[in-house]
């Protein structure tokens, strides 16, 4: 289903919003992918439970608001969008995020409609094998920036003087990174 179909299903009653409410917690594409994403979380069966219901809720009240949806595309990989932002918002309040783990499958380049490639578990360790041999802690700086931290987070993880500090960090780490890709044809094609 599309997200329009669905956002003018869920507007225009109450019948076809339980409708759409009851094939999403139904969707088999929906529940696995949130299933793998909660069990690389190392979550457990009630933070799944929790998230599931939280993402509907948030998913339904997005199809309300007047701005949502300015394009179009299948529902399943926005309602995972939806929960990955609900589960690292929550765990940047918890201070859980562990920076030294690849736990969130990886996006290369940018979001082009709803198709997003995610880096497959051969890709993950490619690159899990890269950020090893970066110098210093780029592991962990490029880690921390990929989840979502912001540079004042960064900066008092790592404990640097400043948010500055932080960025110029991630800018050299980045370029290091990029370097050793391009250097290393062999890895390159892996993560391509």
């Amino acid at each position: 289903m599309l997200l329009t179909e669905c956002r003018n299903k869920i507007r225009s009653s109450e019948q076809d919003r339980q409708q759409i409410i009851k094939e999403i917690y139904q969707s088999v594409d929906f529940i696995s992918g949130l299933s793998a994403f909660i069990r690389a979380q190392h979550a457990n069966a009630e933070e799944l439970t929790n998230l599931k219901h939280e993402t509907i809720v948030q998913f339904v009240k997005t199809m309300y608001s007047d701005s949502a949806i300015k394009s179009d595309g299948p529902v399943t990989p926005y309602l995972l969008g939806i929960a990955k932002f609900i589960w690292f918002s929550e765990m940047k309040k918890r201070n859980k995020i562990l920076t030294n783990e690849i736990t969130e499958p990886v996006v290369l380049g940018s979001m082009e409609g709803f198709e997003v490639k995610f880096i497959s578990e051969e890709k993950s360790s490619a690159l899990h094998k890269i950020l090893v041999k970066l110098r210093g802690n780029c592991k962990e700086v490029l880690m921390a920036w990929a989840n979502g931290l912001s540079m004042k987070e960064i900066a008092q993880n790592m404990n640097y003087q400043s948010e500055g500090m932080a960025r110029k960090k991630k800018s050299q780490c980045m370029k290091q990174l990029i370097e050793f890709i391009q250097s290393n044809p062999a890895l390159k094609s892996a993560l391509s």
